[in-house]
């Protein structure tokens, strides 16, 4: 009888366990004291600005097309290290120049070769020149013409965050002073985005950390450039202003991956 009454706890608790509900768990991420969450690594696939549209494809974090839609399009190639060696213009399917680029061994572009087509002719119309400084950051740009003779030279300066904070031209002498905001770049996990920039000269596609807020000192467009943003919930921009200082302004819608 004893032997019973110690076994009998034992067989009712099997049997109340067989009767709950199994509860299914959910891994929760545990972010320690002092430790931030990790961050959302997005890639612009659209920019409209109005009528306007360009999209961009990605291999990884490498672009490899950006096509507009007025018929042309450009291409990055890479090498089996997955180093660039070619940007290619195309208008239709009718390849109208290209850049070549010749990369070191830690997969830095040290040299921008720009050829273009003037009818079967094939010219080279400058030469960049990119020196980079101990934390692998452009801190160089020499341009030369298609005699090698010396066109500009700038010199590049960084703040903490990685971002440009000045630009400098002996030839013509010009400084370039840059601000920033405190959100995720446009491009920032576009790797070799500058090579974007350097094709067009178009500041919005300067490799940063954070977005452009103004741009001063006289750009090449002859005045100060200003940016305003609207910022989705993962901090990237999804509206751009971008106003010249004097003139008319202009407005970018991003879509992201």
């Amino acid at each position: 009888m004893i032997r019973l009454l110690v076994a009998l706890p034992v067989i009712l608790m099997a049997v109340c366990c067989k009767k709950e509900k199994s509860v299914k768990l959910t891994p929760v991420e545990v972010v320690e004291p002092g430790e931030e969450p990790a961050e959302t690594k997005l890639q612009p696939v659209q920019l409209l600005k109005g009528k306007a549209k360009t999209t961009f494809s990605y291999t990884g974090n490498k672009l490899i097309k950006m096509e507009n839609s007025d018929g042309t399009h450009t291409t990055i190639r890479y090498d089996e290290h997955q180093f660039p060696i070619m940007l290619e213009n195309f208008t239709a399917e009718i390849r109208t120049g290209y850049s070549d680029y010749s990369v070191d061994a830690s997969g830095q572009v040290v040299l921008v070769e720009k050829y273009t087509y003037k009818g079967l002719l094939l010219m080279l119309l400058y030469t960049h020149k990119l020196t980079y400084n101990t934390s692998q950051q452009l801190c160089r740009i020499q341009t030369l013409n298609e005699s090698m003779e010396l066109l500009n030279d700038r010199r590049i300066t960084y703040d903490n965050d990685g971002n440009r904070k000045s630009v400098v031209f002996t030839t013509p002498q010009q400084t370039l002073v840059y601000t920033y905001d405190t959100r995720n770049a446009l491009f920032k996990n576009m790797e070799y985005a500058f090579l974007l920039e350097l094709e067009t000269e178009n500041p919005i596609f300067l490799s940063s950390s954070n977005n452009l807020i103004q741009v001063s000192g006289a750009t090449a467009t002859g005045a100060n450039l200003g940016y305003d943003y609207n910022y989705n919930a993962s901090n990237y921009p999804e509206r751009i202003k971008v106003k010249i200082e004097g003139k008319t302004s202009s407005t970018y819608e991003v879509t992201y991956q």
